[in-house]
């Protein structure tokens, strides 16, 4: 099982006994968003390298999902949320264009694969977007669509335009319980001890912690004035190779 440091993103694993395979993944997160690329790794992560047909991938989010963490969320089969948790919205990094693009490539993928819209997830990370609600003629039936979505239905011209949902210029961010009345979330979950009961876990899953390499690399990567000192030794070492002939130990430095 691969890790990734996608900040506020705990994974954790439930197996089906001694030497069994695993069969359910829980994300467990609790973020403002921070790295696109470390998000959009961890879903592809979750779409091509885990057999989603045997294993059950969980989002438990007790406080937050925001920008780039809502759509690691998306990621998953089922969306526990706590009822004044956050979904979607500014996070803590903006995000640059290339990002937007890529996550929003990421979530009509997603829902491509699984029959689903994906407007509402793309106006969390997507300001440009327009979303509404929309009702179709005949069925009464409810969905969310931005024009762009719209347009791709077959029948589009059966849907008739309702209240917007998210105006463009912002990003749409909720609540819990309005992500549970919206489709997004599929339970309002009060504690993680609920959150096992939904899903009869007798305990809770296995944190996937980093090993002693992981968190020296973090360490190295926090130090500001290491790329600076490496710089610096491969200058030096570089003037001493040239001043003298033949290829030595300041060559190899």
């Amino acid at each position: 099982m691969q890790t990734f440091d996608s900040d506020g993103v705990e994974i954790a694993f439930l197996d089906e006994g001694e030497g069994e395979p695993i069969n359910f993944i829980c994300l467990w997160i609790d973020s403002a968003g921070g790295s696109a690329a470390e998000s959009i790794a961890l879903i592809n992560y979750l779409s091509d390298d885990v057999d989603r047909a045997e294993v059950h991938v969980a989002a438990y989010i007790p406080n937050m999902a925001r920008a780039d963490a809502a759509m690691v969320a998306m990621s998953s089969d089922s969306i526990s949320i706590g009822p004044r948790a956050s979904l979607g919205g500014d996070g803590e990094a903006v995000l640059l264009r290339n990002d937007v693009s890529d996550l929003v490539s990421r979530a009509k993928a997603l829902a491509k694969a699984r029959g689903t819209h994906w407007s509402l997830w793309a106006a969390m990370v997507d300001r440009s977007l327009e979303v509404r609600e929309y009702t179709r003629e005949g069925t009464g039936q409810i969905a969310y669509f931005c024009e762009e979505e719209l347009n791709q239905q077959r029948d589009s011209d059966q849907w008739q335009p309702g209240i917007v949902i998210s105006d463009a210029g912002t990003l749409l961010m909720v609540s819990g319980e309005r992500a549970l009345e919206l489709g997004l979330a599929d339970n309002v979950t009060n504690d993680f001890r609920q959150f096992q009961n939904q899903f009869d876990l007798p305990e809770p899953p296995q944190v996937i912690k980093r090993n002693w390499a992981h968190a020296f690399i973090e360490k190295l990567r926090g130090n500001c004035f290491l790329p600076f000192m490496l710089v610096m030794i491969g200058t030096s070492a570089l003037m001493t190779e040239l001043s003298q002939p033949g290829v030595g130990l300041p060559g190899f430095i």
